[in-house]
């Protein structure tokens, strides 16, 4: 499921092109928030992108877009590449840790823990905020016997996860992205100027607080292993934190 990150999208494509073999790419063509989005449309060698049409109206819950968006993906990709393959289940800026998938493969199932990070991929969210949906490995032929992408995500906070913790690289981008985010995701109660306007996005940035203001942001080295190609994705750990390596 995409919706506004291509930073992480860019990491995930580059970290997981050993081990997942077709990336499937669901968009709407509506913003969570019902307003209309312009798709990008992702490319490359093992993209297949797709657009779905998201219901309209100012009384559609912003979450029901979401859940049929996440549906949408899982679906798609067992009917495009068959019920006998594995799926993972995660939106674009969850990359479980390459390791983890070949342990969840081996037995068929399994839950594909994710490092929460904002901002930059190495800041992290305190333990005590980490987030209890993570993505899933399971056969496409669990869709077969009732179960939906939004079932088996919400399965997770109960299943043991396997393997190495991958990277949750979540508003990564700027203020502007970041802005964007606030006005297009399920949270319809942040859709205001007070947390959208860019001198107070850029605040949050600048004392390394969550977008949200939630938490302070946590430093750490556990990055993934292609990450030296995003060199901008890196803040560097300068007492100020001003620059970039």
């Amino acid at each position: 499921m995409y919706s506004y990150e291509p930073a992480a999208l860019a990491v995930r494509m580059e970290e997981l092109k050993d081990i997942v073999d077709i990336h499937v790419i669901v968009e709407g063509n509506l913003t969570f928030r019902g307003n209309p989005r312009t798709p990008t449309r992702p490319s490359g060698d093992k993209v297949r992108s797709f657009v779905i049409d998201l219901p309209a109206g100012a009384d559609v819950n912003p979450w029901h877009r979401e859940t049929l968006q996440r549906n949408a993906s899982a679906q798609i990709a067992r009917d495009t590449f068959g019920r006998s393959n594995f799926l993972i289940v995660a939106d674009a800026d969850e990359i479980p840790h390459p390791e983890a998938i070949e342990a969840a493969a081996s037995t068929g199932r399994g839950k594909l823990r994710t490092d929460y990070r904002e901002w930059y991929a190495n800041w992290r969210a305190p333990n005590e905020w980490q987030l209890y949906h993570q993505p899933m490995l399971v056969k496409a032929s669990v869709l077969d016997r009732g179960h939906t992408a939004q079932s088996i995500r919400e399965s997770s906070g109960a299943t043991t996860p396997v393997g190495p913790v991958g990277w949750h690289l979540s508003t990564l981008g700027g203020a502007s992205l970041a802005a964007e985010k606030l006005a297009s995701f399920s949270h319809s109660e942040y859709d205001l100027d007070e947390w959208k306007e860019q001198e107070a996005v850029l605040s949050r940035i600048e004392s390394r607080t969550d977008i949200l203001e939630r938490f302070t942001l946590e430093e750490t080295e556990n990055l993934p292993l292609c990450i030296y190609k995003f060199p901008e994705l890196i803040k560097s750990s300068t007492t100020n934190n001003q620059e970039t390596v």
